[in-house]
């Protein structure tokens, strides 16, 4: 099995872990660790909807978003696509997703500074401020003093590096800025691989070392995909 090779070549052998996982091979130091990773093969049924998710987590998100009355910012971080499972910060980005496997067209808004062409009023809207109206000015971050092209670069600094860490591994008691850290730092006791190569089998835990992968094994699979994106553009403008 690739994912048992993987753990062999870079977090070493196998064969030395006492505590293996009876479904998949895969071997822990502890058991505390296998009891966790043990919850990815566990599907859980919804009690308000008797829908199966794949395990606690998704279990928990699936309550929020689709069963509980929370407030509009939460609900919004909570939105997750159920035909591929891609999450999303808030509705309007949501819905037009959805849209998309519905094979409902998005409207589409050219700009008549650069005659770029852009989905939705939404991304057309933020790129007109972003990339024109706020072009050659200096945004400055009020707590480090660091400077941004845009206020869109400044809100991003500010969402990831000045921010309370607040999300907390269950595992080790670890903390994180991001969902998304903690996401993939939670992947490394349980054993969960959450991003797979589109051009490979290989799976890993990290949005970062999957781009590494991509770019250090499939360098003209890339090439072709970016060809092939930028042709489709042009032929639908």
């Amino acid at each position: 099995m690739r994912i048992l090779m993987h753990f062999d070549t870079v977090h070493g052998s196998q064969d030395g872990l006492a505590f293996k996982c009876d479904i998949c091979g895969l071997g822990f130091d502890k058991e505390k660790k296998l009891q966790a990773h043990a919850i990815y093969h566990e599907k859980v049924q919804c009690s308000h909807c008797d829908k199966q998710l794949a395990n606690k987590f998704v279990l928990k998100k699936h309550i929020i978003f689709k069963h509980q009355d929370t407030d509009r910012s939460k609900r919004d971080r909570q939105m997750i696509c159920e035909v591929c499972g891609r999450e999303f910060l808030n509705k309007i980005c949501f819905d037009r997703h959805v849209q998309t496997h519905k094979g409902i067209e998005i409207e589409r808004f050219q700009c008549q500074i650069c005659l770029k062409w852009l989905k939705g009023e939404r991304n057309f809207q933020q790129h007109l401020q972003h990339v024109h109206y706020e072009a050659g000015k200096s945004f400055i971050c009020s707590i480090c003093k660091q400077s941004y092209p845009n206020t869109r670069a400044l809100y991003k600094h500010k969402s990831k590096v000045h921010v309370e860490e607040k999300y907390e591994c269950e595992f080790c008691g670890r903390k994180f800025k991001q969902a998304l850290y903690l996401k993939e730092h939670r992947a490394t006791h349980t054993g969960e691989r959450l991003y797979c190569c589109k051009f490979c089998d290989h799976t890993m835990n990290s949005k970062a070392n999957l781009y590494v992968h991509m770019k250090k094994n499939h360098p003209v699979e890339r090439e072709e995909e970016k060809q092939k994106m930028a042709l489709e553009k042009f032929l639908v403008s």
